[in-house]
């Protein structure tokens, strides 16, 4: 595998990307299209100032505040319904975020409307402090929850609440129950940046890659006996997977397994009881799969409990994307992972970084590395090294362009980029 890399970067307009749907309305930001460099000791005030205008553009956009009030974002004709709580009061950094998915799918509305109406309530008793959000699925297909616009309008619900100023961008939570923790398996991997973390309960994977999860905590819940579609064995099999990537990096993939003792799909466990309460989980999950001896364990399996205990880190030294297991209905915001991104998806990149030097550990696309001012000395030379050897060693220029097109393709204070470093790999 031979790469190389470019001295001079280029200026990439917002134009030569994918605009989907996600990206109909482009403020005022997205025409500092010139590399204008700017002083490493202005960059913090720069992107301040850049995100602020950014929030002050986008509160002038009356369909946003509609649709918070009006409780509904639509894209295209296609509506997302959701109810919207808080709880509490809201802390100096914004209230953590809930988004709960219903069950039912592949049944009558009337049936996933009763569904929804129970979503609205069910984990919302567990929370103390923060938004709870119970979407309706846009469909009444088996896979309401993650229809090729579900994705998009739920980017546009926490991209509402962030220019809000409503939530912490770094507690933001997916849960969901039967049709719901189908979503759950089908969200996170795709959505991975997002999230502070996942619960899945009652769900069925539906063959969706693990690998995107290295940096989301994921909480799995099932019924020992729920053996419809094969789901109880499909849960400890995403399980064992994640403990596996676990190993093999001998980090991330926090996952945990609540396998309920002679649960059924829903009964007689929990994962929303609001009082502390514990229930008996099977802990030897690779042992039950081959039919061997259970052994029990008691657990609070409460799943907002579970998940308050995870914030995400919006500096992540180390990152495993498998570019191609994305929504491309996200648009700007499917090319990207964190600080890097890909506009032709192959497979697997993976990039670590220590001591201002990125190691390319995998890759068979050409990608971007975008340089967090929040992870990277800027003061000093920034080297690429990939196969043991040395690519790239200089220092970089953060330029107003990338500051944008980052807010652009992002929308989140916590990941605003201020360079780019494309990478050609010629195999």
């Amino acid at each position: 595998m031979k790469i190389l890399f470019f001295l001079i970067i280029p200026f990439v307009s917002f134009s030569q990307f994918s605009l989907t749907y996600a990206d109909k309305k482009i403020p005022t930001i997205a025409y500092y299209k010139d590399e204008i460099s700017i002083p490493v000791d202005s960059v913090n005030d720069i992107v301040n100032d850049l995100w602020n205008k950014h929030i002050n553009e986008q509160k002038k956009d009356l369909t946003r505040k509609h649709e918070i009030d009006k409780s509904y974002v639509e894209i295209d004709g296609v509506r997302m319904n959701f109810s919207l709580s808080r709880k509490g009061k809201k802390p100096s950094e914004g209230y953590p975020l809930y988004i709960a998915l219903h069950g039912g799918g592949g049944a009558p509305g009337n049936v996933n409307d009763e569904q929804w109406e129970h979503m609205k309530y069910y984990y919302l008793n567990s929370i103390d402090t923060g938004i709870y959000i119970a979407p309706r699925g846009i469909s009444n297909n088996w896979n309401l929850h993650f229809e090729s616009l579900s994705y998009p309008l739920y980017d546009r619900i926490i991209d509402n609440l962030i220019l809000n100023n409503e939530i912490n961008p770094n507690k933001i939570f997916i849960l969901g129950f039967s049709a719901g923790g189908d979503g759950v398996y089908q969200i996170a991997p795709r959505m991975a940046d997002r999230l502070a973390g996942a619960n899945m309960s009652a769900g069925h994977p539906n063959g969706t890659s693990a690998v995107n999860l290295f940096t989301v905590p994921f909480m799995i819940q099932m019924g020992e006996n729920d053996a419809a579609y094969d789901r109880n064995k499909e849960a400890a099999v995403y399980h064992l997977k994640l403990e596996f990537l676990r190993s093999k990096q001998n980090k991330g993939y926090i996952n945990e397994l609540f396998l309920h003792d002679n649960g059924t799909h829903n009964s007689p466990w929990r994962d929303n009881n609001p009082n502390p309460s514990e229930y008996a989980v099977i802990t030897n999950a690779k042992e039950w799969y081959n039919g061997l001896d259970k052994k029990l364990k008691k657990k609070d399996s409460n799943a907002v409990r579970c998940l308050n205990k995870f914030t995400r880190t919006p500096h992540p030294n180390h990152l495993i994307w498998e570019s191609n297991t994305r929504a491309n209905s996200r648009g700007l915001k499917a090319i990207s992972h964190y600080w890097l991104s890909s506009t032709n998806p192959k497979g697997t990149i993976e990039v670590s970084f220590d001591n201002n030097t990125f190691i390319i550990h995998q890759s068979d696309e050409d990608f971007t590395i975008w340089i967090d001012p929040k992870l990277v000395d800027i003061s000093k030379k920034v080297i690429i090294i990939n196969n043991s050897k040395e690519i790239y060693n200089q220092l970089v220029a953060p330029n107003i362009n990338s500051i944008a097109k980052s807010i652009m393709m992002k929308n989140d204070p916590e990941l605003i980029y201020i360079a780019e470093i494309p990478i050609k790999i010629n195999n």
